[in-house]
C-alpha cells in the first residue's frame, strides 16, 4: 500500500481516471474538476492544476482512493468500493507527513465520515457536518412534464443582469469562489449556461455544467424571488435534461438536501437518488 502525491495532471488522470469512471455519476464533480484541469482553456485562479493538490492511495499498482483539492476549496475523495480499512488510515498520514492542511472534505457521507473520523484523530481536531447533498440521475423524463423551446444560451447582452442572478445563487450556496467581471464573460463564452424566457422576459438560468462519457451534469439553476413558484425552474431543468438525452447522454445533479423545494422539482421531473454527500469541515480545538 502506497501513498503517491502528484505534480503533473496528466500523470495524475492516467493513475485514477479508470477508478472515476467505475462510479461516472457518484464522482461527477472530481471528473468535471479534473477535465478543467488537464483542458488548460484558463489556467488563471482555481483552474490552475498547478495549484491543486493531488493523491491517491494505491494496493499492488492499482489506484483504490483518489483525491483532489483545489486552493482554498474542501477535499474531494473517491474510493475503490471494497476499501481496505487500513487505506484511510494510510491516506491520512501521507497527507499529515507532507504538511498538507484539510479543512474539509466533500465525499459520499460513508467515506466523508469515515475519513473525518480518522483525520480528526490524526490531528486532534473536531469536526462537523456543514452540508448534506445528494446526487440524482435520470434516464427518461417523466412523460407529464413539459419541456419548452424558449430557452435559449445566455448573449453578452445578458450580462446586464447575469451578475445579480449569479450572485444570488452563490448567496444560496455559500460558494467559496466569488465572480469577478471577466469570470461572467468567461461563462458566457463557453456556451454552456441557458436562459428561460417568458414573453420575451428572462426568468430563469440553468447550466449544462460538463458533459462527462456517459452523463451530462447540470447545475447553477437560479430564479430570482420575483419570478418564482411558477414553474420556471422545473421548466429550463426538464428542458435541458431532454436535450442532454437527445444528445446520447444520462443527466445528473447535486442538490443540498436542506433545500426542499428543489429535490421535489427534481424527483418530479423523473431524477432518482445516487448516493448521498456530505461536506465535513474540522477545527482546531484551539478555535
Amino acid at each position: 500500500m502506497r501513498f503517491e502525491l502528484y505534480s503533473d495532471i496528466v500523470a495524475f488522470h492516467n493513475d485514477v481516471y479508470e477508478l472515476l469512471l467505475k462510479n461516472e455519476v457518484k464522482n461527477m464533480v472530481f471528473l468535471g474538476n479534473l477535465l478543467v484541469g488537464l483542458s488548460k482553456s484558463d489556467p488563471t485562479g482555481w483552474r490552475d492544476p498547478r495549484g491543486w493538490v493531488m493523491a491517491s492511495v494505491k494496493c499492488e499498482e492499482r489506484v483504490v482512493l483518489a483525491a483532489l483539492m483545489i486552493p482554498d476549496d474542501k477535499l474531494q475523495v473517491c474510493s475503490d468500493e471494497s476499501l481496505e480499512s487500513g487505506v484511510l488510515h494510510e491516506f491520512v498520514n501521507g497527507l499529515k507527513n507532507a504538511g498538507i492542511i484539510v479543512k474539509g472534505i466533500s465525499a459520499e457521507y460513508v467515506l466523508a465520515e469515515a475519513f473525518a473520523n480518522i483525520h480528526s484523530a490524526a490531528h486532534n481536531t473536531t469536526h462537523e457536518i456543514t452540508k448534506k447533498g445528494r446526487i440524482y440521475c435520470l434516464e427518461q423524463i417523466n412523460k407529464e412534464i413539459i419541456t419548452t423551446s424558449k430557452i435559449r444560451l445566455a448573449k453578452k447582452k445578458d450580462l446586464a443582469f447575469l451578475p445579480f442572478w449569479w450572485n444570488g445563487f452563490f448567496e444560496c450556496f455559500d460558494s467559496l469562489y466569488g465572480i469577478d467581471i471577466n469570470e461572467y464573460e468567461r461563462l458566457v463564452s463557453t456556451e454552456t449556461l441557458y436562459i428561460l424566457e417568458n414573453d420575451g422576459i428572462p426568468v430563469t438560468m440553468a447550466r449544462i455544467d460538463q458533459k462527462l462519457e456517459q452523463i451530462c451534469g447540470l447545475g447553477m439553476v437560479y430564479t430570482p424571488p420575483y419570478f418564482r413558484n411558477r414553474g420556471y425552474a422545473t421548466t429550463i431543468t426538464a428542458s435541458l435534461t431532454e436535450l442532454c438525452l437527445d444528445e446520447g447522454y444520462l443527466s445528473a445533479l447535486i442538490t443540498d438536501l436542506s433545500n426542499l423545494v428543489s429535490n421535489s422539482i427534481y424527483q418530479k421531473i423523473g431524477y432518482r437518488p445516487v448516493c448521498d454527500i456530505l461536506e465535513i469541515a474540522f477545527y482546531n480545538h484551539s478555535t
